[in-house]
């Protein structure tokens, strides 16, 4: 990511496609290899039920001189602020999007949304075709979501992420401190292949929803080039 005056703008990549998606056909025009298998049946909670549990992964492509400069302001960044606490005696720093709590008034910040679909190479649907599981039939939903609608929390009626940041600062912020996605923009799909062997695709025998477990570092290697266009 260069060091420009451009406005580093909050992305968000709703990545449905490794949680619950729907099978679509993409209107690929090559046809998929014989040897080309269909999901496998698996009963509601088998995820759960081998031992899978859920994982956050963070990546940053800023160097140390990239992260210096946005602490002291020298690149246009989403509005930010920076603090620490102590515990335990050991002291701890860290970087937050929005204004300064104490401060009060509300910050909006833009919002983009990258609609991601897995092309599942050695897969097909049940009609034989190339099997693609893309995000686009639940994007209305993520727009509705409580991501971006308020609703009634215990720190106020407020967009859920800004619930969660209001409780974490709820004894040294404002009472009309707010920081709240702005509405989202959707971008250009972007599909990724994904290589025989990169992935596990499942199919809930009651719901018919098909998903896929796709291996992280090759996930997150894509997400990364992403960021970078």
């Amino acid at each position: 990511m260069s060091l420009s005056r451009d406005r580093l703008r909050l992305r968000f990549f709703y990545l449905c496609t490794l949680l619950v998606c729907f099978a679509i056909q993409a209107g690929w025009s090559q046809s998929p290899p014989d040897d080309s298998a269909q999901p496998t049946d698996a009963a509601g909670g088998f995820l759960q039920s081998q031992g899978a549990q859920p994982r956050f992964e963070t990546g940053t492509k800023l160097s140390e001189a990239g992260r210096s400069a946005v602490l002291q302001n020298r690149i246009s960044s989403v509005p930010h602020f920076t603090g620490s606490f102590a515990w335990q005696g050991r002291a701890y720093s860290y970087t937050m999007v929005g204004s300064r709590p104490q401060a009060g008034g509300t910050t909006e910040i833009p919002t983009e949304i990258i609609p991601v679909a897995l092309f599942l190479e050695g897969y097909v649907d049940e009609n034989g075709d190339p099997l693609v599981l893309s995000p686009g039939p639940i994007l209305l939903r993520v727009r509705s979501s409580p991501n971006f609608r308020s609703a009634e929390y215990q720190t106020g009626f407020t967009q859920f992420a800004d619930a969660v940041q209001r409780a974490q600062f709820f004894r040294t912020g404002a009472q009309d401190w707010h920081t709240l996605l702005g509405k989202p923009e959707i971008l250009h799909s972007v599909t990724i292949d994904v290589p025989r062997g990169f992935a596990r695709v499942y199919r809930n025998r009651t719901t018919g929803t098909t998903y896929a477990v796709v291996d992280t570092g090759f996930f997150l290697s894509h997400l990364n080039t992403i960021l970078q266009l």
